[in-house]
């Protein structure tokens, strides 16, 4: 069985983060509810675990998208201003796929596949069958 089955790389994405953000699923699920009201089409979503009743997360969209999850994001802010939000456009994103379940080091491995190695590239996670790596392109 092979680890790495394909690669593919597209060179548009951007990626927006949210801290301090309410530990709550239904405020979650309201912001992707929104976005996808939107039109907007999520590609990645990572969530960071919840430090006492405050959360965090980040997820990939298209450039194109920048500006209408922009105005999301700025929404969100405006109702609740303890929510940081930051964003990188005009990244790179590798996705890395194959039959890691189980494969020790499979996420590494991934990741010097995919070359990430300047001090701003990011790993921004593993999964069974994928790896994601950002990087500016």
């Amino acid at each position: 069985m092979k680890i790495i089955e394909s690669i593919s790389v597209s060179e548009d994405a951007t990626l927006f983060s949210l801290s301090d953000s309410p530990a709550d699923i239904s405020f979650i699920a309201g912001i992707f509810e929104k976005i996808a009201e939107a039109g907007i089409d999520v590609d990645m979503i990572s969530q960071f675990l919840p430090n006492s009743s405050h959360a965090g997360l980040s997820f990939t969209v298209s450039d194109d998208d920048f500006g209408g999850v922009l105005e999301i994001a700025t929404q969100l802010r405006a109702e609740n201003k303890k929510i940081k939000i930051s964003v990188s456009s005009g990244n790179c994103k590798i996705s890395v796929n194959g039959g890691a379940a189980g494969r020790c080091g499979a996420g590494i491995q991934s990741r010097r596949r995919c070359g990430v190695r300047h001090k701003n590239d990011k790993h921004i996670g593993d999964r069974d069958i994928s790896a994601r790596c950002q990087s500016r392109c």
